[in-house]
């Protein structure tokens, strides 16, 4: 056992290759998520300038509008991620899967536009509140943040 997670620790934390973590390619072509086998956390990565890691274990919920997949919602004990664009529903079934290593906003000065019909994450924001207004919230009606 103490082998295992030696190896997971000197991989930072996967129990997978995820490749490189770090970015993009070098010409700045733009991707919403890194899909990964198994992650023990995903990074958050807004144009906000404090990045921050969302631990698997923390997640209670992570609802979604099935309608587009234009926006979602992932429910912590103390915060709620909120992300609005297109096509995020890979997105959102790897972080359902916990095989997101991270996911990040568009940034129209460093990215090249993604192709048709790829995720697009247009805004991340967190806001700090118990789960339990989340839910409250989520049931007076999940709309898509303003």
């Amino acid at each position: 056992m103490a082998n295992l997670i030696d190896d997971i620790l000197s991989k930072g934390g996967q129990d997978s290759d995820v490749g490189d973590i770090e970015d993009n390619d070098p010409q700045g072509h733009y991707r919403a998520f890194l899909p990964a086998k198994r992650v023990f956390e995903c990074e958050i990565r807004s144009l906000h300038p404090v990045e921050h890691s969302l631990p698997y274990a923390y997640i209670y919920d992570t609802m979604a509008y099935s309608g587009d997949y234009s926006f979602f919602w992932t429910v912590t004990s103390f915060y709620v991620l909120k992300v609005k664009g297109r096509n995020l529903r890979p997105v959102v079934r790897a972080i359902r899967a916990h095989s997101c290593a991270w996911i990040q906003e568009f940034n129209k000065d460093i990215h090249t536009p993604p192709a048709p019909g790829e995720p697009v994450i247009t805004h991340i924001s967190i806001e700090i509140k118990p789960a339990g207004e989340t839910f409250r919230e989520a049931s007076e009606g999940f709309k898509a943040p303003g």
